[in-house]
Order: structure tokens, then sequence, then C-alpha cells
């Protein structure tokens, strides 16, 4: 089944090629060994065991370990460890017990970094994925946007109709408001008809590190009235399609955002929207971890 491939590629890579990190004794992510060398004008800045790598116990606040961590990604950004950089500080905060939990955005992290070294020092991010749909004459179409070309990560690729990180100092709904009206038109008034629909989390090794997240997610149904707009530049266009085409889509592997396939099967499985059997859904779900 290739939509269970989609899956599984979402969450492929192996605990030996990495080692934690941590501040105090809070794992927060996973650094690659074999880059562990790019660390080496920070010594000052970070403790090396072959157990750990961790924060300097000298650096014993957020202010302090940002300003640490400020520096080191500015110069993993120059030494090309990655590729672009986005001026936005993300939230470091220690991986959760369960994959499900949410946490207090309003409370102080442990340190704030620059989204861009997220995935090189293995951060578990955060982020919100809004499904959009809108019933027809002929059944249930799906919103969909396509990233624009300029877009550092899976330019042109398909996406949720709103997605974005979940960033420090701002509770998970107000993001949801805020990243649909800068990348959809969509207003408090259209928005608040959107449910919460739990969580899913995954994680993969990619070619700028670990990548540990849980997508939080939402659905609305939009009405044959409101037609979603790209407003802030990030988004090229919208689309508007049946799920048989949005499931080829999907299968075809290659014109998805790869973390987009885990939000879309989750919605075509509650909606009951896939051609498959009862074996068929239990894997899927099973994959999913639901």
């Amino acid at each position: 089944m290739r939509l269970l491939d989609r899956i599984h590629e979402c969450n492929i890579w192996s605990q030996a090629d990495f080692i934690p990190f941590e501040i105090g004794s809070q794992r927060v992510g996973w650094l690659r060994r074999s880059e562990l060398h790019r660390l080496d004008p920070w010594r000052e800045v970070f403790d090396f065991t072959p157990q750990a790598v961790t924060l300097s116990p000298d650096l014993a606040d957020c202010t302090s370990r940002t300003a640490a961590l400020e520096d080191v990604a500015r110069g993993l950004y120059e030494g090309g460890a990655f590729s672009h950089w986005r001026d936005e500080p993300y939230p470091v905060l220690a991986l959760p017990e369960e994959p499900s939990e949410i946490p207090d955005f309003l409370a102080e992290p442990l340190a704030l970094i620059e989204r861009s070294a997220v995935r090189f020092f293995g951060l578990h991010a955060w982020g919100i994925h809004l499904n959009g749909f809108t019933r027809k004459s002929d059944g249930l179409h799906i919103w969909l946007q396509r990233r624009g070309m300029d877009r550092p990560l899976h330019p042109g690729l398909l996406d949720n109709l709103v997605a974005g990180g979940q960033p420090a100092g701002i509770p998970v709904a107000d993001n949801l408001l805020k990243e649909a009206m800068e990348e959809a038109g969509l207003g408090a008034q259209i928005m608040a008809k959107a449910q919460a629909r739990g969580t899913l989390s995954y994680c993969v090794d990619t070619f700028e590190g670990l990548s540990p997240a849980t997508m939080i997610l939402y659905d609305i149904e939009l009405d044959g009235q409101t037609i979603p707009r790209p407003v802030d530049g990030e988004v090229a266009e919208f689309l508007l399609w049946p799920v048989e085409k949005v499931v080829a889509a999907m299968e075809s592997g290659s014109e998805v955002k790869p973390n987009t396939h885990l939000a879309m099967i989750d919605f075509l499985l509650r909606h009951n929207l896939l051609e498959t059997d009862d074996t068929g859904v239990i894997a899927l779900r099973k994959a999913l971890g639901r």
C-alpha cells in the first residue's frame, strides 16, 4: 500500500547515528555523530561525553543559553551546516514524555534558537496543520496549498490548507488564527469553525539533521463561497481537489510535502474516504500511532 509507504518515509532514522543533546538533566534533541566536529569552535559552550553532548552548566538561564546558541547557530550557518537563515527564534523544550503532549508555549523555554538550526540539533518541533474541505454535489473536495517556489524547504510541493511552525510566546489557537490569516486570508469568524483533531508525531532523518516533530491537527469545513487566497507570499496558489485526485498525488510520493501525507492520511481515515479494506485501515492507523 503506497500510503503506508508515505508514513514509513516519515519515520526512518537510526539512533546509532545520533547522540543525545541535553540541557541540564533534560534531553532536548539529537546530534548526528558525524557532524559533531562542527561544534569544535565552541568547546566552552558544550560538554562532550560518550553518552551525550550537554550545554555548559555555566549557561544557567534562558537568556544566557539563547545568546550562546545564537552565536553557535550563526557560525554553523556561515560554515554551511544548513543552507538558509530564517531569523525566527524557536523554543528549545524538553522532549515530551508522551508524544501527544502539547507543551505550554507561554512558559519560558529552556532557550531560544534560530529556527533553521532546529534540525541540526535534532530538537523536537511542533507545528499546526489545518485540513480544509468543501462539500460539493459530487462529493467532498479537499483544499490544498502549493508552496511558493522561494520556500527554503519543499518549494512547489502541495501542503495542507494552512500549516506553520509553533513559536514560543503564543497559544496554539492564536498561532492557528495568525497562520490562517497570513497564508490564506481566513479571518477569525471563519476560523471559529475549526475543530481540534489531536496530534500526530513522527521522527525522520533529513539531510539537515534529525527531525522529531509533533503535528497539532485541525479540520475546517468551508462553504462554497469561502475561497482561500494567498496573502503573505509563502503560498503560490490554493487548489480544491476531489478526494481521488488528492490520493493519487499522495501515492505518487513526489507532489506532496512529506509530513503533510500524515495529516492528510489521518483526515481521510477519520472521514472514511479511503477505498481500502479493514486490514488496510488498521495498518494505516497503527503506522500513524492512532
